[in-house]
């Protein structure tokens, strides 16, 4: 039930005890890793909305007000980083943090 939760909870509302019964039905362990991965694939769901592969690789730093998110791409990746703004809400108030995101391209 864990991994049909966080695919809904990807793309659709946020995850809600008082409006999502089988939500409400887990434990707070459970709860708490839903709404952890759901946040981290709603990102990475942002950071592919053109689906044109744009993003090559991603690391992550976490700092004590921030994380920041850095994108290796071969090309400017400004779509893909407001896909990912538009998404970063669940991550964000999970964490605590702002997310902050660098583009770096790089030639091969």
């Amino acid at each position: 039930m864990l991994c049909a939760l966080i695919a809904r909870y990807h793309t659709k509302a946020l995850p809600d005890g008082s409006r999502h019964r089988r939500f409400a039905s887990l434990d707070r362990a459970g709860r708490d890793r839903v709404e952890w991965l759901a946040g981290m694939l709603r990102v990475a769901d942002g950071l592919d909305c053109t689906h044109a592969g744009a993003v090559e690789g991603v690391a992550c730093d976490v700092g004590d007000k921030e994380i920041t998110i850095r994108l290796k791409t071969q090309r400017d990746c400004k779509v893909e980083i407001q896909g990912a703004r538009k998404k970063e809400d669940l991550l964000s108030q999970k964490t605590g943090k702002r997310i902050d995101y660098r583009c770096s391209s790089h030639s091969r």
